[in-house]
């Protein structure tokens, strides 16, 4: 079969599958996408192209290959596409996204792999069922610790801080965060709270075609309440030196060799106050912080993305963009829907057609290419107040 004529399926039908169908769309691949609810974002802008999860035998007839939007996929609905038709081959393989969905197995992956981490304990629940237990942690990390769950956590869900000297009531909190884990046959570890200066992360994606990996520059993130709220970079334009880069794709070459059949990753750094980088966590798939490259034509993120799943080779970009990401995050007060015309007045921005908006919730973002530093920290602050003026006006 030749790569033009292999058809792409996406198990989901968020704002990631949407953008990749757009990207289908500029390269003439054939891709359809298997949405969990007619108002998937997905499903709003390109119907033609995908399907209700009802309908899994008619979705799995006109794909040859299977990638995930979300590591976090109704694992059933895969079992019957499967089912449905035998020769679709998934990428990556399940039992890869099955095992690198798992915080902690990234973990152990790191440490095999002699990637430098934040040291960490894995919990054992009959060991860790007092508020006591958790107190007797801080021998081990004095500064302080961060609870997660090895499964369901993302956008700051499944993460509880522990500082030095927390009190009798938080420590409680702790405890009943993982007793709800536990409850769920759900891992918990403690890894030691790193006091860092920079959130760093990187997108790699690896062409089928002439068996090489590829690197996006590596960028700065800034969280708001434990979710990415921007992006901008190349970092080495912002004061990081090419050893931490090389550092960082030598850690995604240790993944990548690894998992040879990921074809597209995302992974985020801490930059510690000593200056050291420690790989924080991956995610196996087209990430939030590589929503940037949609500023480089038929060459981001989701494009090369399905270049590799029908080995079509990749597109090159140019590494001297200054660029900026920013996410339009719900507050959860009540909001009407934007007009085309609001949201034409914000330049540069994807909304994601979203029925209802919820605190944390990703609506949309905005990407902007700069001409220098100045005026990259310049627009950081004018999108401070447009996001804020834009949400005002949404107000019921």
């Amino acid at each position: 079969m030749k790569t033009s004529e292999i058809r792409v399926g996406i198990l989901g039908g968020g704002q990631l599958a949407e953008m990749t169908l757009r990207a289908a769309r500029d390269l003439d691949i054939c891709v359809h996408c298997l949405c969990e609810s007619l108002d998937d974002p997905a499903y709003k802008s390109f119907p033609a192209n995908c399907f209700p999860k009802e309908d899994v035998k008619s979705f799995s007839k006109n794909i040859d290959v299977i990638g995930f939007e979300s590591e976090f996929f109704n694992e059933d609905l895969l079992k019957a596409v499967l089912q449905s038709n035998p020769h679709i081959v998934s990428s990556p393989k399940v039992s890869s996204i099955l095992k690198l969905r798992n915080k902690l197995e990234q973990k152990l992956l790191f440490k095999q792999a002699e990637i430098p981490q934040a040291d960490f304990l894995k919990l054992i629940p009959q060991y860790f069922s007092t508020a006591r237990s958790l107190d007797k942690l801080f021998e081990k990390f004095p500064k302080g610790y961060v609870l997660k769950w090895a499964m369901g956590g993302y956008d700051g869900k499944g993460n509880f801080v522990l500082k030095e000297g927390a009190s009798d009531t938080k420590l409680q909190e702790a405890l009943d965060f993982c007793a709800a884990a536990f409850k769920n046959c759900v891992d918990v570890y403690a890894e030691e709270l790193i006091d860092f200066k920079l959130e760093l992360a990187l997108m790699s994606f690896y062409s089928g075609q002439d068996n090489n990996q590829h690197f996006y520059p590596l960028v700065i993130s800034r969280q708001k309440a434990n979710i990415c709220k921007e992006v901008w970079g190349p970092a080495q334009k912002f004061g990081i030196v090419e050893q931490i880069e090389s550092l960082a794709q030598r850690a995604a070459k240790k993944i990548q060799n690894a998992y040879p059949d990921l074809r597209v990753f995302g992974v985020e750094f801490f930059l510690d106050a000593t200056g050291k980088l420690l790989i924080n966590e991956m995610a196996p798939r087209v990430h939030n912080s590589g929503h940037y490259s949609q500023l480089f034509p038929r060459a981001s993120q989701f494009h090369n993305w399905l270049r590799g799943m029908t080995q079509s080779g990749y597109e090159k970009f140019d590494k001297e963009v200054l660029f900026l990401m920013r996410n339009f995050i719900g507050s959860g007060e009540n909001f009407r829907p934007p007009t085309p015309e609001e949201l034409g007045e914000q330049q540069g921005l994807y909304w994601y057609g979203k029925t209802e908006v919820k605190a944390g919730r990703k609506m949309g973002h905005a990407n902007h290419c700069l001409k220098s530093v100045e005026e990259l920290q310049k627009k950081r602050s004018e999108l401070e107040v447009q996001e804020k003026e834009f949400w005002d006006k949404l107000k019921q």
